[in-house]
Parts: C-alpha cells; structure tokens; sequence
C-alpha cells in the first residue's frame, strides 16, 4: 500500500523568495511521520503514549522545484530498511495537480525508550513497514503543467524554479572547523524546541540557512541563493538556553559546509548545494 498525506502550502510558510525553502518542506516530511506513528496500523500509539519516540539521526534532500503558496502537495513515506533500533525511510513530495515532483529525501530514525537510549523497533511497526510501498513512477516532464507565464511580481503564485539534476554525491560531513569560517551564536530559545524539549530536527536547517545568508559579506559572494540539495547528521540534542555556535564556510561556488557547538561540542554537522542562480523577485537574476 501506499502512506501518504495531502497538504496545500500555506501564505506563512514562503520566505522572501516568495517560495516554499529547503526546511519548511523537511517539516511536511516530519508532519507525515508523525501520521505514521499516530495512524493505528503502525502500532506505535501505545508506545508513544508510554514515552517511546523516534528522533532523526541523519536526513537527506534534494529539491527539484520550487513553489509558492497555495500549491496542492502530495507527501509520500516508505521503509527501506528496518534494523534492530533504525529505520530507513524514504520520502517525496510530489505537486497534486500534475505529479510534478518537488523533492526526495531519505531519513534515517532512532527508537528510543523512556530512558532515552536505544531499544529494539516493535514487531508491529516492522511488519507495517513491509507493507508500505514507493508511489509509482511520476509523470514524464512533458505532461507536467507550464508556470513558466507566472509573474515574478506575483506574491501568490510566482513561476515555478526548476533545479537540475545532480548524481554527483555531497561532500562529507567535515569534523573540523576550519579557521576561514563565519560563525554566529544563538541562545536556544523556548520556540526553538519540539515536544521532545530539544530543537527540532528542521530547526537546525533553518539556523543553518539563517547563518549562510548572514555570512554573505564575509565570503563576499551572494550566498541568499536557496539551498537545493542537503544532508545534515545530528549528534547530541540540544536544549534551551545552551549557547549554540553556528559555523558556515564555503567549500566552493555552490557549496556550503556546518559544524553545530555547544561549547566546542559537536551537535549536528550539515553539508548544502546552493542553487547557482536565483530569480529575484521583481528584479534580474544574480549570478
């Protein structure tokens, strides 16, 4: 079967772009997983209700469009592997209208107990997980519907952007932090966490994007560009009011690495391709 949820993006989830950014569209992917566990089939409900939750541990995205508001979304979820305490899963997000899609992930979660350490997955989700399947193939981009006569002007329904494919894979996560870096600190504020009491997974991207655009005098390059394509790693969870070390550098044109501390502690390492060109609104493109 398939497992998946309809959403429409909403007029408050665009940034400046007028489009719908990188981790917004991680959070409808947490929205669906969070479907999952509450849908009755997964068998997860009592074990949540009993402190048991999954926390995500690396994730992956590649964005082949970008949108504005008011687009009808399909979110799609399956497993690819299940371990002993990870699974697996895949994701994409795809436009109702035409199938066009807008992105794919991968993430991979962590069952732990009420302990906060790791247990073994339940045997209910496992066999839940076997019975959900990939959607099928999208639709070729010659049936896909044409924005391409939207106005850039239009705060509503601005064109579309399409991003060209890449099989080349993301740099590594880099352990080190090297002295050219740009760094910005923030104290971890109330907002910043889930329900888990630490800062939520998407929440990292969106410092992460918050750090790379504050750092644009500093590598004397225009780095508003939007983030395409993303990998990002977590190590430890991070709470409120800890000091958390933001450092952004440039490991070419279009690429941008992070290394996330506490106190010299690594929390979270994340690696982004930034488009090379973006359509500003109501202006000519920037190299």
């Amino acid at each position: 079967m398939e497992f998946f949820t309809d959403i429409v993006t909403r007029g408050y989830e665009a940034d400046a772009s007028r489009r719908v950014p990188l981790p917004t569209l991680f959070q409808y992917l947490e929205h669906l997983r969070w479907c999952c566990i509450i849908d009755p089939r997964s068998g997860l409900g009592d074990a949540v209700d009993h402190g048991h939750f999954f926390v995500v541990h690396r994730q992956s995205m590649t964005v082949a469009r970008a949108v504005g508001q008011d687009t009808p979304l399909r979110i799609y979820l399956w497993t690819e592997r299940v371990g002993r305490s990870a699974i697996d899963i895949g994701h994409e997000i795809r436009r109702t209208t035409d199938g066009a899609v807008v992105a794919t992930a991968q993430v991979t979660g962590l069952w732990l107990g009420p302990n906060r350490r790791l247990c073994r997955i339940p045997d209910r989700l496992r066999e839940f997980a076997e019975s959900v399947r990939p959607p099928p193939p999208p639709a070729a981009e010659s049936a896909l519907e044409d924005h391409s006569s939207r106005f850039e002007s239009s705060y509503i329904r601005p064109p579309e952007i399409r991003y060209p494919a890449s099989a080349a894979a993301l740099p590594e996560f880099a352990e080190a932090v090297p002295d050219r870096a740009f760094r910005a600190t923030t104290v971890i504020r109330p907002s910043d966490l889930d329900i888990f009491a630490h800062v939520n997974a998407a929440t990292y991207l969106r410092l992460c994007d918050d750090t790379r655009i504050a750092a644009a005098g500093h590598f004397g390059i225009d780095t508003r560009r939007p983030a395409i394509r993303a990998a990002i790693r977590y190590d430890r969870e991070t709470t409120e009011g800890e000091p958390l070390d933001v450092f952004v550098w440039m490991l070419d044109a279009t690429h941008v690495a992070y290394s996330l501390r506490v106190d010299g502690d690594p929390r979270a390492a994340a690696v982004m391709e930034i488009a090379p060109r973006l359509a500003l609104p109501g202006g000519p493109e920037s190299p």
